[in-house]
């Protein structure tokens, strides 16, 4: 987790935070194909395969990876947590529900 966090703070930038599980969100660094991989896991239930997905193709430990799987939205666009139906942003927060999510479009995965 330390090398995790040095990564993380060497870029300057602040982390996202959310305010429904009130957690900093790590920012994993994944390839294309990773992404894919991953959401094409959470969207077919397969929560597991997400984080073990997301732990050994990153400088992320088993906290921080399901952390970022536990904010993946299903469906692009809807937040992963109330009914909210246009988040825009690839990563970002809710503004119904203040909850984090990671966007990841459609076309990751085709």
């Amino acid at each position: 987790m330390l090398l995790t966090i040095k990564l993380y703070f060497s870029t300057r930038m602040p982390l996202p935070y959310c305010a429904k599980c009130q957690s900093i969100i790590p920012l994993p660094l994944l390839t294309t194909e990773t992404k894919r991989a991953v959401l094409l896991a959470v969207r077919s239930n397969q929560t597991f395969m997400a984080i073990k997905l997301i732990k050994d193709t990153s400088v992320s430990d088993l906290k921080d990876a399901k952390c970022v799987v536990d904010h993946i939205n299903k469906v692009h666009g809807h937040c992963h947590n109330c009914s909210y139906t246009t988040l825009e942003t690839e990563a970002g927060v809710c503004p119904v529900c203040n909850s984090f999510n990671f966007n990841w479009p459609d076309e990751v995965v085709y």
